[in-house]
């Protein structure tokens, strides 16, 4: 199943490859963008595996996949380049840590496919599996489409400075954050009866992922002028004040993606596709805005977005710091206008459990870390 949904969408970008050279106006990026689409099938063998072995809580195996795939792609990718490949060694060093780490998890993990039809299964999986492609599907254009307004209204050394400073903004979230919510998925489907006991266990991770990322990103917006220029030299002066106004939503982005692990804990993935989309549809919205004002206004227009969103659903000034990550927690594991059934408050109020029943039928067929 995961094979026949990724090869159509490899398929699909081997035709736009064509259309991507023409919106970058670079003839390089179409054969780049077509062979990059063997990576889909190569994550359509590795899903499973990895989704089975991030229940088991088997970190070891996937730590021995990810560090062996990592070593193999920078090898490769330095190799070629000393060999005069240009931007091709990247290619090839992407696609061999990938295809490398499709090997790996297949050897470490007992799972082998087989030819079978489980009507029931495949309507539990349907019913949970389809909300969270869609959301997956939505949120990797919407957060996507920044890069892509940016490099062809305002070309892409404006691209570069916005892709500096975006990809510092999302360090604390890579570093930290995505470290523990691997084991966030598999821990709290093990509470999902238990509101109060699921809502306790968020609140401290979510308190000790703030600890260690809130200070990182204030540092580094303070820092961000004498870091660029020792670091990365005068010519990247320019993305200092991007590092400025996207610094503080690097705090937010390290808190903001736990959510997702209540929504698929709880079994609603219904409420994860369409809180997707509201806050997809508002974050392009928000680049469109800030385009008339350079790659400045462009971040400047998301971070104003950003805030006022999440004020909007808090419904209160910020606080001190305990009880502004609380609120935070609390308000932001739901839509607008449900917070009051939130599971994460401090009440640990009780929220129905529609859809419940399908988790753990999808445990070994889905990957939202």
């Amino acid at each position: 199943m995961n094979l026949a949904i990724c090869l159509p969408v490899g398929g699909v970008l081997v035709g736009v490859s064509p259309a991507a050279s023409w919106m970058y106006r670079d003839p390089r990026v179409g054969p780049i963008v077509a062979v990059l689409s063997i990576s889909f099938v190569l994550a359509g063998l590795t899903m499973i595996p990895t989704a089975m072995l991030t229940r088991q809580m088997a970190f070891n195996k996937l730590a021995v996949r990810e560090i062996a795939g990592t070593a193999i792609n920078g090898a490769t990718s330095i190799s070629l380049a000393c060999l005069g490949w240009g931007v091709w060694a990247l290619v090839a060093g992407s696609l061999a840590g990938s295809a490398s780490q499709m090997i790996l998890i297949n050897l470490l993990c007992p799972f082998r496919p087989r030819l079978a039809f489980d009507r029931q299964g495949l309507k539990e999986c349907l019913g949970f599996g389809l909300n969270l492609t869609g959301f997956n599907v939505f949120n990797y254009f919407a957060r996507n489409a920044d890069n892509l307004i940016i490099g062809i209204f305002l070309g892409p050394v404006a691209l570069g400075y916005y892709a500096l400073a975006y990809k510092l903004m999302l360090m604390p979230r890579n570093a930290v954050t995505n470290v523990v919510t691997r084991v966030l998925f598999p821990a709290f489907s093990r509470m999902q009866d238990d509101d109060e006991r699921l809502a306790k266990a968020y609140l401290r991770v979510c308190g000790a992922i703030a600890f260690v990322t809130f200070p990182m990103m204030a540092g580094l917006a303070f820092v961000a002028h004498p870091f660029v220029e020792v670091v990365l030299g005068d010519k990247w002066f320019p993305a200092v004040p991007l590092i400025w106004i996207l610094a503080p939503l690097g705090a937010i982005s390290s808190i903001q993606t736990t959510v997702g692990q209540i929504y698929l804990a709880k079994g609603r993935a219904d409420w994860m596709f369409w809180w997707g989309i509201v806050s997809g549809v508002l974050r392009v919205v928000s680049f469109l805005i800030g385009l008339p004002w350079g790659v400045v206004g462009v971040a400047a227009a998301y971070a104003i977005m950003t805030w006022t969103l999440v004020s909007r659903i808090s419904r209160r000034p910020p606080g001190p710091f305990s009880a502004a990550v609380a609120a935070w927690f609390r308000i932001s594991a739901t839509p607008p206008g449900r917070a009051r059934v939130a599971i994460i408050a401090r009440g640990a109020s009780r929220t129905g459990a529609a859809g419940r029943g399908s988790t753990d039928a999808v445990c070994d067929g889905s990957n939202p870390a």
